[in-house]
């Protein structure tokens, strides 16, 4: 039951808004930079879609939730992660409570996971091909 709730929110590319956490669905981003982010919702339960709208916000205020595909970006002190394909499982803070980091597992053998800043993050609209 849990993995296909997990398959369902994959495919929806779910995402939260700051700064209230609202859950909506992302969409495509509207610049070859991924710097605007499409947006519809917010996405409630049950969920009523003639009632969501679609907004246009700055990437950075737009957070992956568990089980969106993702690929890293412009990290420096990983760089080797960059252009990696992988999915969101939990969101972390660090010890004083303030800053959130996402622990990121990797599509790759190999590749083990890592803890990653959502401004380093991406959301994968376009998922490659098995095989």
């Amino acid at each position: 039951m849990r993995a296909n709730k997990l398959l369902g929110q994959s495919k929806v590319r779910c995402v939260v808004l700051l700064p209230d956490y609202k859950p909506f669905q992302a969409l495509r981003y509207d610049d070859n930079d991924g710097e605007i982010c499409v947006i519809r919702g917010p996405i409630t339960k049950p969920r009523n879609v003639e009632d969501e709208r679609t907004y246009h916000i700055a990437n950075k205020l737009v957070i992956p939730r568990a089980g969106c595909p993702v690929i890293c970006h412009g990290m420096v002190s990983a760089s080797h992660l960059n252009g990696k394909l992988g999915e969101v499982r939990l969101p972390k803070k660090d010890k004083t409570g303030t800053r959130l980091s996402l622990e990121v597992h990797f599509e790759k053998k190999g590749v083990k996971s890592a803890l990653v800043e959502p401004e380093n993050l991406r959301i994968a609209f376009e998922l490659p091909s098995e095989g």
